[in-house]
């Protein structure tokens, strides 16, 4: 949840190869190994460094955001999918 949390406020996120976070990352931030600690360092530290890219992940993140995970987005889903029945 946290990752969506911080995807709603636009923050670049960096996450594990593990679940469903690379999927989350996508356009958002960057994918690193588990138990690859130069690479997450690597990672945030790319990030922090290159303000067009950390901006360009905050935009991708609140477009997403608001296309996928707010409350408008589920109340719509809801709506639409308690009215099939």
């Amino acid at each position: 949840m946290f990752l969506i949390e911080a995807m709603g406020r636009g923050v670049p996120m960096v996450v594990t190869n593990v679940g469903g976070m690379p999927g989350l990352a996508d356009g958002t931030g960057l994918v690193v190994e588990v138990d690859d600690p130069d690479a997450l360092a690597h990672a945030i530290v790319s990030i922090l460094r290159s303000p067009t890219a950390m901006n360009e992940m905050r935009a991708t993140a609140l477009a997403r955001y608001g296309r996928e995970f707010s409350d408008e987005t589920h109340e719509r889903n809801l709506i639409a999918f308690y009215s099939l029945g």
